[in-house]
């Protein structure tokens, strides 16, 4: 993304956090791509999993990054690389072996340059209100994270701390330490797979665009949006505009207002029949959520609720607008 070009490495980080290989793409030109799989480096053996630091070397440079991966036949997770980092993060949904499988394992690089030690790192997560179980649940890591390595809180292995069924949302802490979060999304037992970016507790932006919003068109195809309050010591009052695609009638157009708890998320389901109930079936179009008094983000859920074969399942972080 720089006005030239620019030599690009990355390295390859194990678990334990020393570095298993870097890899030198060399000279990447103005505005053009390098892709690297691991499939085809004999330096990353069968099996790996850890980190990845991807850097320009040039004084001055300055590159993006996404991350694609795959699993099973056909499943695919992306997530965008991070270019900034924080100190808290928050996961707008958090679900642990819910009854179709999904769950959601969080992934938390350390980018502070030190160690973080074991119980550093704190995930608090409050329960949605249509969840059973615990009103809030508490993990913690429970190994030191060396810098660039990841650590990863999974609820599909973790049955003892986290309990099936549950869903809600999580603020994720490291004690001042610097770092990153993505967040994986497996239906467990099919190619249904999606990933997204954390969202830094600092934002400050109150309006949210959505730029497609779908109900259950024909097709199949629908979308879920989970919309985030930053806030974890007040309630979020906001206004929610969904405007309908031109030519579409009446009822894809409408504007209401909602409550988000504190630190909390709500979930527009736009999968089912009863789910926005202010909406039509077959509607689609944009959808912009403003709040009159705390900072909001957001992200979407893109989904087929036909269960065709294959993996139909997507989803990208909304756009918040300062």
């Amino acid at each position: 993304t720089t006005g030239s070009a620019v030599t690009v490495e990355i390295d390859v980080i194990k678990p334990d956090g020393t570095i298993q290989t870097t890899k030198n793409a060399g000279s990447v030109a103005k505005g053009a791509s390098y892709e690297y799989d691991l499939s085809d480096d004999g330096n990353v053996p069968s099996g790996f999993f850890g980190s990845a630091v991807a850097r320009a070397t040039n004084t001055g440079g300055q590159i993006a990054a996404i991350s694609n991966l795959f699993s099973g036949a056909n499943g695919m997770q992306v997530f965008n690389g991070f270019t900034s980092t924080a100190s808290q993060w928050l996961v707008p949904l958090f679900t642990s072996r819910l009854a179709n499988g999904l769950s959601t394992p969080i992934a938390v690089q350390n980018a502070s340059g030190g160690t973080i030690g074991v119980g550093q790192i704190v995930v608090t997560c409050k329960k949605d209100v249509n969840s059973p179980g615990a009103a809030t649940i508490t993990l913690n890591n429970t190994t030191a994270v060396l810098n660039t390595a990841a650590y990863f809180f999974n609820p599909v292995t973790d049955t003892t701390n986290i309990p099936a069924q549950w869903f809600g949302s999580c603020t994720v802490s490291s004690g001042g330490a610097e770092t990153v979060v993505f967040v994986q999304m497996r239906t467990v037992g099919t190619d249904q797979a999606a990933a997204y970016e954390g969202i830094p507790a600092t934002g400050t932006a109150k309006t949210v665009v959505v730029p497609l919003y779908a109900k259950r068109l024909t097709n199949g195809f629908a979308t879920a949006v989970t919309i985030q309050n930053l806030n974890p010591g007040a309630v979020a009052n906001v206004s929610l505009a969904y405007k309908g695609a031109s030519g579409l009638p009446a009822n894809c157009t409408t504007t209401f207002n909602a409550q988000i708890p504190a630190g909390g998320s709500l979930i527009q389901n736009h999968r089912t029949t009863g789910g926005v109930s202010q909406l039509g079936e077959a509607c689609f179009g944009t959808l912009t959520v403003t709040s009159t008094d705390q900072p909001i983000d957001a992200f979407v859920q893109l989904t087929d609720y036909f269960g065709l074969s294959g993996d139909t399942f997507q989803a990208h972080n909304a756009f918040a607008i300062n």
